[in-house]
């Protein structure tokens, strides 16, 4: 259910970020009408915000398990750990991860790779 949610948010972020493009297309051909900095600032502003309202709910998948799209060796989806989030200078979002290598049954814990990575949060196909 909550990944349904993430997915959701993700396909808003895009969405959001398709109509800044169109908003800029129209800037650019209507140039004269508005100042380039102030139409710029709009957009940063507009991004940030977007930004902010999602990360409440991003949040929501730490310790979670995460599916890119990338394949192991074995030819098999590889599956991370999120051990937290970080957002680069640019807004973008990213989940720093280990890869999950097995299952302990004893524990019940994830065997986890020791190196932590990062996943742009919109590369991500499937949150468990």
């Amino acid at each position: 259910m909550l990944g349904n949610e993430l997915n959701q948010m993700l396909t808003q972020i895009h969405d959001m970020e398709k109509v800044a493009n169109i908003s800029y297309s129209m800037f650019e051909q209507n140039r004269d009408v508005l100042a380039k900095n102030d139409f710029q600032d709009v957009l940063m502003d507009l991004k940030k915000r977007v930004i902010r309202s999602t990360m409440t709910s991003i949040v929501n998948v730490i310790d979670r398990v995460v599916e890119d799209g990338s394949v192991n060796i074995h030819g098999e989806l590889r599956q991370f750990n999120v051990n937290s989030i970080q957002v680069s200078s640019d807004d973008t979002i990213f989940l720093v991860v280990k890869e999950v290598l097995g299952v302990d049954l004893m524990d019940k814990k994830y065997i986890l790779d020791p190196e932590s990575t990062l996943i742009d949060f919109r590369s991500v196909i499937r949150i468990f």
